[in-house]
């Protein structure tokens, strides 16, 4: 078993000389005058003034100005890899952790799959996680902390993969990564699907959508993910704010581009890193037609997105593709929360908020799923 020091890693934080550290300490004083003064036009636009509120626009305020006002070397920089971070978080839950390395990848770089209070000879129940941030960024603690709550209602181990971000690798190199992941976990289970769910958020979610497609039509360019008897599923597939498109026309671009943190500007920063095929369905899921997604290789689908996200007219268009039912014994489910921007219950996590609408959505449906 190799620890995390050996492993690959998400990214090398680089190194920024004196002057561009000059440079960055200026943009920061800058950034957080331009952060409060988002904060407050967010406060007073939601007439809400309960310390909860409060602390709910903190992190979309500081997340929507650094977006606009740092380079993506300039982020990085002080951003750790997320061995790094799953280490840490690991270490002050006390919970276990062991890592392999994933080298079947398909010429593209090894990635590192990191198993959390669970060995790879256990062939339990577990959730797959695939982390958000554009594919430009690490995962966060917050991202943990969702992931950990998420296994833990739906009674499985967690396993997180840490691929490789871009521009170190573009696409379709993360899925041949996530495929690699799914792989190594149905090795250990004789090939059977049905104790793995597969999970993302934002980016994570695009990645999770792209799994499916994959199962349902393999990418020229990755290895197929084969189940030992044909028509088995996987026992879920849980999609939060996931990126379904990549262009940015969509109406709700312009309805909530003043509530959400991310704007086609930053959507427009992670495809130019990533350069996904626009008109892939591995890429973009709502390229695929409802012939394609009307047989999902999952037993129990779940989409959640925001009222105020971006986001929201893609994922709603997705869920059509798919044809999400209303009730909850459907399926595929859509679940849109009011109010709720990108990633709700990441940010609500880092502020030690448990009680979102979309967190609370997310854990009920994971406590609900059949037993495998």
């Amino acid at each position: 078993m190799s620890t995390w020091r050996s492993l690959p890693q998400s990214h090398v934080p680089p190194r920024l000389d004196w002057a561009e550290k000059m440079v960055l300490a200026s943009k920061l004083v800058l950034l957080i005058c331009y952060a409060a003064g988002t904060f407050i036009r967010r406060t007073m636009s939601r007439s809400d003034f309960s310390i909860r509120a409060l602390r709910r626009n903190i992190t979309p305020s500081l997340s929507s100005n650094l977006l606009r006002a740092l380079s993506l070397r300039e982020m990085r920089s002080f951003l750790t890899p997320s061995g790094v971070t799953i280490t840490r978080f690991c270490a002050s839950k006390k919970l276990k952790h062991q890592a392999v390395q994933l080298d079947d990848t398909d010429g593209f770089p090894p990635a590192a799959l990191h198993l959390i209070d669970c060995t790879p000879e256990d062939a339990g129940d577990t959730l797959l996680y695939f982390h958000g941030g554009g594919y430009v960024f690490p995962i966060t603690s917050a991202t943990l902390s969702l992931g950990q709550k998420a296994a833990t209602s739906a009674s499985a181990a967690l396993v997180v993969l840490e691929y490789t971000i871009a521009p170190d690798v573009e696409y379709p190199g993360q899925l041949a990564q996530a495929a690699a992941s799914l792989r190594f976990l149905l090795q250990k289970r004789q090939g059977d699907p049905s104790r793995i769910i597969i999970a993302g958020d934002s980016a994570g979610g695009n990645l999770t959508l792209a799994l499916l497609a994959h199962l349902q039509d393999p990418h020229p360019r990755v290895t197929p993910v084969e189940f030992a008897t044909e028509g088995q599923k996987l026992r879920a597939a849980l999609c939060v704010s996931p990126r379904t498109n990549n262009i940015y026309t969509a109406p709700s671009y312009s309805f909530n581009g003043s509530k959400d943190y991310l704007s086609s500007d930053a959507v427009r920063l992670f495809t130019s890193n990533w350069q996904p095929a626009g008109d892939e369905v591995w890429a973009s899921p709502v390229s695929g037609s409802k012939a394609f997604w009307e047989d999902a290789h999952a037993s129990k689908v779940l989409l959640v997105v925001g009222g105020d996200e971006v986001y929201l007219d893609d994922v709603k268009t997705q869920a059509e593709l798919m044809n999400a039912g209303s009730t909850t014994d459907a399926n595929i489910q859509l679940r849109i929360c009011p109010g709720e921007v990108h990633d709700q219950p990441i940010l609500d996590f880092g502020q030690g908020i448990e009680d979102g609408c979309m967190t609370i959505e997310i854990l009920s449906w994971l406590r609900a799923l059949p037993p495998s």
